[in-house]
């Protein structure tokens, strides 16, 4: 019986979170940002409850907190607090997995990245940093490290991004030959061309950390996976770049030579102009 009254509370509860998500957005309509972030609050910290609610609690809901806050300077503080907290407990070994994934969401509603990898680092040099923590911030932070040119710590995740990247490729083709529908819809077009942009995004990711690695038959791997998916001059710029950040010019060469093959004159020419463009 106390657990049937625990389970009711809990529905109960859920479907409150999921009122409160919705009247806060009407009280942030009104500009009545107290009651909005009241609301907001109470669909975040009772969210993990409603089902199949995962991605919105930590996308949509700290997104709408962050946006009253821009109004509303407790709303921020609110955030900061909650992430706070979440901190604390990572870095007494916390290893929870929704923890986890909460204190990165808040970090990056929160616009403070930069501390997220100051704190791992400061983990790590403890030896404190488990490796699930480790690969969580790595991925979550990839563009940033890239831009920083940081493979060493990219190389950590590699695998896992690879595993994505290759599922992507799948998905791809399975969209290709296998649509829902027979018929050419525009949702079908649409979801083709999605899973081709993620293709190429995510595959030139993998391709700089591998070359950047030293890893260059895994590479190579992921480089005949692209272009047999994504043989477009948007793709050999990409890619090209990638290679010249890694300092891996005669890739980039020899990329510019493939390009050759399937690329009209125009394109060539702006790819080399890219190319001898040291800025």
């Amino acid at each position: 019986m106390p657990k049937s009254n625990s389970l009711q509370a809990q529905v109960k509860i859920a479907k409150e979170a999921e009122k409160k998500f919705e009247q806060g957005h009407k009280y942030a309509e009104a500009k009545q940002y107290k009651r909005a972030l009241e609301c907001y609050l109470f669909a975040f910290d009772n969210g993990h409850l409603v089902n199949g609610w995962g991605g919105v609690r930590l996308s949509y809901v700290p997104s709408a907190i962050a946006q009253v806050g821009e109004e509303y300077p407790p709303a921020v503080d609110a955030l900061r607090d909650r992430r706070d907290a979440r901190e604390k407990l990572i870095s007494k070994g916390e290893t929870n997995f929704d923890v986890m994934h909460e204190w990165t969401a808040l970090n990056y509603y929160l616009k403070d990245k930069e501390r997220e990898l100051a704190f791992v680092e400061n983990l790590e040099s403890k030896g404190r940093l488990n490796d699930e923590l480790r690969q969580l911030v790595i991925i979550d932070n990839r563009e940033l490290l890239l831009k920083r040119r940081n493979y060493k710590v990219l190389e950590a995740c590699l695998s896992r991004l690879a595993w994505s990247f290759f599922s992507e490729v799948g998905d791809y083709h399975a969209e290709k030959n296998f649509p829902q529908k027979s018929d050419q819809s525009e949702s079908h077009k649409e979801r083709l061309s999605d899973a081709k942009k993620s293709v190429r995004e995510n595959g030139t990711q993998c391709f700089e950390i591998a070359l950047g690695c030293g890893r260059r038959t895994a590479a190579e791997v992921v480089l005949e996976h692209i272009l047999s998916i994504c043989n477009d001059s948007l793709t050999y710029s990409a890619l090209m770049k990638a290679a010249q950040r890694t300092n891996e010019k005669r890739v980039a060469e020899n990329l510019l030579q493939r390009a050759k093959g399937v690329l009209p004159a125009s394109a060539l020419q702006k790819l080399r102009a890219k190319m001898n463009d040291k800025g």
